[in-house]
């Protein structure tokens, strides 16, 4: 289990931590059945529960940031505004579905156990 986030943790460097951020932030915003499918795994109060809203989207603007994803692909190559993947989120991104949501999973607090593809 990862350890209680602090407000002194100042940036997300994991995707993983990054998709449970993200979907505590989806289940209070919009809550009932949407949530339900939005963010399935969200099942009760994760270690970023405790953290308000304009905190998690200040953390996971950072994320994007930093992390490559929010690139502009339509901006010519050799302009230093359109930035790679970090390595560690190409990585994530090659593991198969399982993997990812165990690792969110983890990311969020619950106790990880082996889950089936759905």
């Amino acid at each position: 289990m990862p350890e209680k986030r602090t407000e002194d943790d100042a940036v997300i460097r994991d995707i993983a931590s990054a998709i449970a951020a993200g979907k505590c932030w989806i289940a209070r915003q919009w809550g009932g059945p949407l949530a339900d499918s939005a963010v399935a795994d969200h099942q009760g109060e994760c270690v970023w529960c405790e953290f308000d809203g304009d905190y998690i989207i200040g953390r996971l603007e950072e994320f994007n940031d930093w992390s490559g994803l929010t690139r502009v692909e339509y901006v010519d190559p050799g302009d230093p505004l359109l930035r790679p993947l970090r390595g560690s989120v190409e990585s994530f991104m090659a593991l198969d579905r399982v993997e990812q949501r165990a690792l969110v999973r983890d990311a969020q607090g619950y106790n990880t156990e082996p889950l089936a593809d759905s």
